[in-house]
């Protein structure tokens, strides 16, 4: 969602701008803006991970994080998300953040983002969104069960999960299949739905390949809940 240039995120963060009618705030780096019954909040990943050899490094690593959770809490919104390439959690194979692997070594970790994250986001935010790893994941019961974080990343390419040793607890885990998220919000309610369909475009697909692999709801000051266990009950031709 950010890139890793200062100048590519304020471009970013300028066409945002002119989409929601110039209402967002911040820095190139980190900006944030309201959409309806959202508070969407995005940070330069990249920038935490690469630039952070402890917590609050250069550069604007505690900067950020201390903006974004003022942004959160003085959002009237019902539904607050946040943003950010890298996540912070996820069973594809470069992990969580504060363990990231790349090509098989910790040449970045993410400390810096891994500290970020859990002192000013988890239990502040409804929802993290993020990539990186190219495959779809869930996570809910974060920060006592009031954030939920996503991967998204398996709309071009697939790579595969980690080996199971290396997993966390995922409400629902994906590879081999391309798809994406669908966030939906309203006054009360904001959903998650996961899609995906088998990797080969040319396999055929019958209607199941339109129906979410996997949806969870969260109502306002309620924890997530997950409404579909997943792709058990999906056509073979899907997976």
């Amino acid at each position: 969602p950010v890139g890793a240039q200062t100048s590519r995120a304020a471009a970013q963060r300028d066409a945002i701008a002119a989409l929601w009618g110039g209402g967002v705030r911040g820095r190139a780096q980190f900006y944030g803006c309201e959409a309806g019954p959202l508070f969407l909040t995005a940070g330069d990943t990249n920038a935490l991970v690469r630039g952070c050899e402890h917590p609050f490094g250069p550069p604007n690593c505690g900067i950020q994080g201390v903006w974004e959770l003022s942004e959160l809490a003085r959002s009237k919104q019902p539904f607050r998300i946040w943003l950010g390439h890298h996540p912070y959690r996820s069973n594809g194979e470069h992990g969580d953040a504060g363990w990231f692997l790349d090509a098989g070594l910790m040449l970045w970790e993410g400390s810096g983002l891994a500290h970020l994250l859990e002192r000013f986001i988890v239990g502040h935010a409804d929802l993290m969104l993020s990539g990186h790893d190219h495959n779809l994941q869930a996570f809910v019961g974060l920060g006592g069960g009031r954030t939920a974080a996503v991967v998204s990343g398996a709309g071009s390419k697939t790579t595969p999960l980690a080996p199971p040793s290396r997993r966390n607890p995922s409400a629902f885990e994906q590879d081999g299949a391309l798809g994406f998220a669908l966030v939906e919000a309203g006054p009360t309610e904001l959903a998650v739905s996961l899609f995906a369909r088998d990797a080969d475009l040319g396999a055929p697909c019958d209607r199941t390949c339109t129906e979410p692999r996997f949806e969870m709801v969260k109502r306002v000051d309620e924890a997530w809940r997950v409404v579909t266990p997943g792709a058990a009950e999906l056509s073979a031709a899907c997976r």
